[in-house]
């Protein structure tokens, strides 16, 4: 740092050493006043210098502000006060320092720059252009200008006036691949075709074993309509390089869209067949097939090809295994669906979207067992993801592995911060898991949490009240929530059932059996327990033969009671 601040200070000592021999105000006079503000003038100089280097650039403006109140004609004051305004981006006090310092010291080639370079950054293009041509003619051989003067053509819009520029930089730099293909693509948006053919002909004379150019020369003849020289191109390729897959791609897409079939297919396997290609642009590819090859079978016979030469050429690469689950899945397979997206998650155990996605296909095909497994590992993995505590608890609840379910469930509802509909799924849950091991006090905690978070939520309405109506326990509360779950979903089998049996443990006989014949009636006869709750209904408005036959109907089913039996046997209500 002290070295460069020697450095700097130096060059400023030496421009300001100039400007003084001349007279730092304009005037010629030596007397002692003159000397004395020289001096001064340095001194700030040093300091404003110094500061700025250390990055305290609100000191150093002061430093050459003050410079400034000396002699304004100071250029180096100017210019250093025009770069701490940009960099303040104050953009009208940088312009206005700018013009000063060149105004003062106009032939200094980076004073003209700077002017040229702050007009650019305030987009004042045409005063930029004026001086980049004034650096240009008064400092030539300089190819950085003229780029920056081509660019500022290209803002413009001015892509002719570009072009010569960027020819006389050639001439002066000689052949350059960055500089022709820049041309080339100026070249072709002015449509001449011509002139951008023999841009990469420049080119591939340069170096011609260097592929990428016959491709780019391959695909200007094919937008041109001339496929001959676009297949010549194409094919110069394969003699260099025959092992290269993304020419066949190319040849794939030529032959698809002039509706050569046959010859399409054959380019795009061997493209699939190069380990080459990386697995994304084939992912690209069949996920274009899965949305054609719904019903079309015979491209969806090929996409399955393609698929299996995908994961044989790429076996370690998870892509080619996850678009494969999205065909499996579609077309029913879930069985190897759910193997495929296995072998992904394994490929990439630290890939969430895949890990997820695994989770959401076990729980949507109920394989609980391998959902309990996996979501394990998935919170070893992610120890501060919820969701992947909420796929376990799910899992361990239809296990029957209540504790296990409670824990993850727990855990995973402290971890829930910013999404309060997560959370309120945590503590139904949490509220069904307590129920079934008849921790009554914390399942009606839980799902009075849930209600607190989401009013509305008909799960938690209708399974808080169905269980209170099991205990016998605050049934004016269940009542109010059961007829509240038949309101938002309305003609909902089950929940018409919950409300028939909240009134029927409350005693109100005729209700529960008119919501129970509503059950049945919206598709209830399916269940053994909607067709035990109505004959017990019609039993205690005294309709026996009638309960009697629905309870025979009930024990076809198999989520009657256990008491089922013994109630047909005794032809009498067993509670």
């Amino acid at each position: 740092m002290f070295k460069k601040v020697i450095h700097i200070v130096f060059i400023l000592m030496l421009l300001v050493g100039c400007k003084t021999k001349q007279g730092a105000s304009g005037a010629k006079s030596q007397n002692g006043n003159g000397a004395k503000k020289d001096k001064m003038i340095k001194e700030l100089l040093i300091k404003g210098a110094t500061e700025k280097v250390l990055g305290n650039n609100d000191e150093a403006l002061v430093y050459f502000q003050n410079i400034i109140e000396l002699d304004d004609k100071v250029a180096v004051a100017h210019f250093e006060l025009s770069e701490i305004y940009e960099k303040k981006r104050d953009a009208a006090q940088a312009v206005f320092h700018a013009k000063k310092a060149v105004d003062f010291s106009p032939e200094n080639e980076w004073y003209l720059l700077n002017l040229a370079e702050t007009y650019k950054k305030t987009n004042q293009l045409e005063l930029a252009e004026e001086n980049y041509l004034k650096l240009n003619d008064q400092f030539p051989g300089n190819s950085s200008y003229l780029f920056s003067l081509a660019e500022i053509y290209l803002y413009q819009g001015q892509l002719e006036k570009s072009l010569p520029l960027y020819n006389e930089i050639e001439v002066q730099m000689g052949i350059s691949e960055e500089l022709i293909l820049h041309k080339n693509k100026i070249y072709l948006e002015l449509n001449q075709i011509d002139n951008a053919i023999a841009e990469m002909q420049k080119l591939i004379d340069n170096n011609p074993r260097e592929v990428r150019y016959y491709g780019i020369m391959a695909e200007i003849y094919e937008n041109t309509g001339n496929n001959e020289l676009a297949l010549e191109n194409y094919n110069k390729i394969l003699e260099i390089e025959p092992s290269n897959g993304f020419v066949h791609l190319s040849l794939y897409e030529f032959y698809k869209y002039r509706g050569q079939k046959d010859k399409a297919n054959e380019e795009l396997n061997l493209a699939f067949n190069s380990p080459k290609i990386p697995v994304v642009n084939k992912v690209e590819i069949l996920s274009e097939f899965f949305i054609n090859s719904e019903r079309n079978e015979d491209l969806k016979k090929q996409a399955y090809g393609l698929l299996e030469t995908t994961i044989k050429v790429h076996p370690s690469e998870s892509q080619g295994y996850a678009v494969y689950v999205d065909y499996l899945d579609r077309d029913g397979k879930t069985e190897d669906a759910i193997a495929m997206l296995q072998k992904a998650v394994e490929l990439d155990p630290a890939n969430f979207n895949l890990t997820y996605q695994f989770m959401m296909l076990l729980t949507v095909n109920e394989k609980y067992d391998m959902l309990a497994d996996e979501s394990l590992k998935a919170m070893e993995l992610y120890p501060t993801q919820s969701t992947f505590y909420y796929f376990n608890g799910i899992a361990n609840i239809q296990l029957k592995e209540y504790e296990k379910a409670i824990e993850s469930l727990e855990l995973g509802k402290d971890l829930t911060i910013d999404n309060p509909d997560l959370k309120g799924e945590f503590c139904q849950y949490l509220g069904d898991a307590n129920h079934a091991i008849k921790r009554f006090k914390e399942s009606d905690q839980s799902y009075d949490q849930a209600l607190d978070i989401n009013p509305n939520n008909v799960y938690v309405l209708n399974n808080y009240s169905y269980y209170l109506s099991l205990r016998k326990e605050k049934l004016t509360l269940a009542e109010s929530m059961s007829y509240k779950a038949n309101q938002l979903s309305p003609n909902n089998a089950t929940y018409m059932d919950t409300h028939g049996w909240v009134l029927y443990q409350a005693g109100k006989y005729i209700d529960a059996e008119i919501w129970l014949q509503k059950a049945l009636d919206n598709g209830g006869t399916g269940s053994g327990e909607v067709l035990e709750h109505y004959g017990d209904a019609l039993f205690k408005l005294g309709k026996k033969e009638k309960a009697l036959q629905y309870w025979k109907k009930a024990a076809e089913k198999s989520d009657a009671s256990d008491l089922i039996q013994e109630k047909i046997t005794k032809q009498d209500l067993i509670e």
